[in-house]
């Protein structure tokens, strides 16, 4: 047994093409506003996504400067340390000269003096303190070439002199 009501065939063709018309008509403006409502949707997440994008076009630039900056004080602290490794360098020869002449002198002259010997020493490396992880000096902007963190690519410095009185008799 059915439980739906029963047809009533009391209504003319006319009247059920309106009626036909009327729900038509109601799901295309249903249809229409579903379609606003998704296209707006749509839009806002775009527009949130074009203002995510210009913000991580902000960050990475904001990035990219700070990298090239931090690179360049990198290659100038480098080469300052270069410097400073030559000067050393060549200020440990010249002690380990003039405790040669103080020996000769020491010898020759019977006087007895206090010269300590230089401690064997390695040669200074030159060491890098950290390495810059991932950096590629092609993509670098401001870094042009691949031997930008050459150590023998360091500026002519002229080197320590010695004074006339810095050895005493």
């Amino acid at each position: 047994m059915s439980l739906s009501p029963p047809i009533r065939r009391d209504s003319s063709p006319e009247q059920d093409s309106l009626v036909s018309d009327d729900r038509k008509r109601k799901r295309m403006q249903s249809n229409r506003e579903s379609a606003r409502r998704s296209r707006m949707k749509k839009q806002m997440h775009l527009d949130t996504l074009i203002a995510e994008a210009a913000r991580l076009k902000a960050d990475n630039a904001d990035i990219e400067a700070r990298l090239n900056l931090t690179s360049q004080q990198y290659i100038m602290v480098e080469k300052e340390n270069q410097v400073l490794r030559a000067q050393h360098a060549e200020l440990a020869e010249r002690l380990q000269s003039s405790n040669s002449i103080l020996r000769i002198y020491e010898e020759f002259m019977g006087v007895s003096m206090d010269i300590q010997d230089l401690p064997e020493s390695q040669p200074v490396p030159f060491m890098k303190p950290w390495q810059l992880p991932g950096l590629d000096p092609i993509m670098m902007g401001s870094i042009s070439g691949p031997d930008f963190l050459n150590p023998w690519q360091v500026p002519a410095v002229p080197p320590v002199m010695a004074a006339a009185n810095l050895v005493q008799f």
